[in-house]
């Protein structure tokens, strides 16, 4: 018998799919589109024109599509988890919530729910709550390394560190290569003090890093280019010429510059930086070319890279051996005696105040505080603060009464900040970049730092390897910045009381150090 090798012909849902899975959106669009001028109200067209314009990161048009779908279709659960993601994305994370518990009310055995649910909630700061959602969703499945490595992760913030290790371990024995759960590990060994290990495997961020964050460090045009030229991995750089891109925050960078002497006593011939403008002032006080990311660099001018938060690694480092003599920032004369001259007429000992980070970080909300929090510090005698802020942050100054001298409109660049803070006695600061300019010129420096603390800030210290001149205030409990507040508040009255501002203490005065450090 003859049989037909006739096909059914493919349907133009069918062709519009294959165009969008080989990434011809354009054609994938048009396609929905005449499908949708015929039938408005197709919902199978309007939810792959939702999951095209989330592919093309057009998030309020994949918000409308998804929100005309579930009119269509209420109960749809893959298109409420879709658009309860797309809402995270967008850091709506109330609404993420709306969309993700309507699933689960649903299917409330969902796996994936239960997990996209302690992933909200982690990103709300309810670690105990995300901890529930992450155990359920592995009572459904027990095995699924990625909600482990989610859990690692939110045990981590939890403060169980130990816990955290041992289930993000449990996780790379399911499935070995698993960056995010790499990442997770690296980030709990370093609160543990272990970072030999930990900087090894923080090199796997190099893998899970959106696109967008390295816009934002202002190195996306040069990422494509890096690919043709060899990375450097820690090997003698006798007469290289080696460049230097950062990445990650301000404070970051800040702290990642120690490394730089030491590229030099590897035998590099030419070390290039490749930096946000506002960091140019301050690289160019190192022996070293510095570039502004707002320039294109040549590839022929360099012979090897290296991101800068991959120094660490690259010169082995464990907590004994932190390349951590300050200053190793320095301002330059003309700048400091400019800010000397301003400062010279206020009395008493001088406290510059940061509040608040960048906002666009995820976890800001964490560590940024109102600026009404430092009220108990306003009742200090003997003290004049100083404003420290930028961003709108300082808009705050505005409704306060307190006498805070604000002078930062004079500063256009992080070396005007650095040349106000060296003509201070002590800066009060959330965890963000000024905390880390302050230690870089060995200035005193008080963190307050939150619960979960940065990798940076460890477990259970009130002292940093990385800035000897710093000192935590960690909160006792998420949140709890009053309590921190007080304990700040109640130091720098007795700091002050000892401290003599126009008697600069020697470097060795042990009694001064106790005294600063409270020992």
């Amino acid at each position: 018998m003859v049989r037909s090798t006739n096909k059914m012909p493919l349907s133009s849902m069918q062709i519009a799919s294959q165009h969008m899975a080989a990434g011809r959106f354009a054609e994938a669009e048009e396609l929905y589109q005449d499908l949708l001028d015929d039938n408005p109200k197709a919902h199978e067209a309007l939810f792959h024109m939702a999951l095209l314009s989330t592919l093309q990161k057009d998030y309020p048009a994949a918000i409308a599509y998804y929100r005309q779908v579930l009119e269509l279709t209420p109960n749809m659960i893959e298109a409420l988890n879709n658009l309860g993601a797309v809402y995270f994305e967008q850091r709506d994370l109330d609404n993420a919530l709306v969309c993700f518990r309507h699933a689960l009310g649903l299917q409330p055995n969902s796996v994936e729910t239960h997990n996209n649910i302690g992933n909200v909630l982690k990103d709300q700061g309810k670690f105990d709550e995300a901890l529930f959602c992450y155990q359920k969703s592995l009572r459904l499945k027990p095995g699924n390394a990625s909600v482990m490595s989610n859990m690692g992760d939110v045990l981590r913030r939890l403060g169980r560190h130990q816990e955290a290790v041992d289930t993000l371990r449990k996780a790379l024995i399911i499935q070995p290569h698993f960056p995010e759960a790499e990442w997770n590990l690296a980030l709990t060994l370093f609160m543990l003090g272990d970072l030999e290990k930990g900087f090894a495997l923080y090199e796997k961020r190099l893998e899970i890093a959106h696109p967008e964050e390295y816009a934002r460090a202002g190195i996306g045009n040069i990422l494509p280019q890096l690919t043709q030229k060899q990375r450097w991995q820690g090997e003698d750089l006798q007469g290289k010429r080696v460049l230097i891109w950062s990445e990650q925050g301000i404070g970051d960078n800040l702290m990642m510059m120690r490394y730089l002497p030491l590229l030099r006593q590897k035998g590099a011939a030419t070390v290039i930086v490749y930096c946000p403008q506002m960091l140019v002032k301050l690289m160019q006080s190192f022996d070293v070319r510095v570039i502004s990311t707002q320039k294109n660099i040549p590839l022929d001018d360099f012979d090897l890279h290296c991101p800068i938060m991959s120094l660490p690694f690259m010169f082995g480092t464990r907590l004994e051996n932190i390349p951590n003599a300050v200053p190793y920032l320095h301002v330059p004369d003309p700048a400091q005696k400019k800010w000397a001259k301003q400062l010279a007429s206020y009395a008493g000992v001088k406290v510059g105040l940061v509040w608040a980070g960048n906002h666009t970080l995820k976890s800001d909300y964490l560590r940024s505080i109102s600026l009404q929090e430092f009220a108990p510090l306003m009742l200090t005698e003997g003290v004049q603060f100083f404003s420290l802020q930028k961003n709108e942050a300082a808009q705050q100054l505005k409704n306060c009464s307190w006498n805070i001298v604000d002078k930062m409109d004079r500063c256009d660049d992080l070396m005007d900040t650095a040349a106000l803070i060296q003509n201070l006695d002590l800066v009060i600061s959330v965890d963000t970049a000024v905390a880390h300019l302050a230690g870089a010129l060995g200035k005193p420096v008080w963190l307050l730092n939150r619960f979960e603390s940065e990798w940076r800030w460890m477990v259970g210290r009130e002292d940093s390897p990385w800035y000897p001149s710093l000192r935590l205030f960690c909160q006792p409990v998420a949140h709890d910045w009053r309590s921190v507040l007080q304990r700040v508040s109640d130091e720098l009255a007795q700091w002050t009381r000892a401290y003599q501002p126009n008697t600069i203490p020697a470097a060795n005065n042990k009694s001064f150090v106790a005294r600063l450090f409270g020992r």
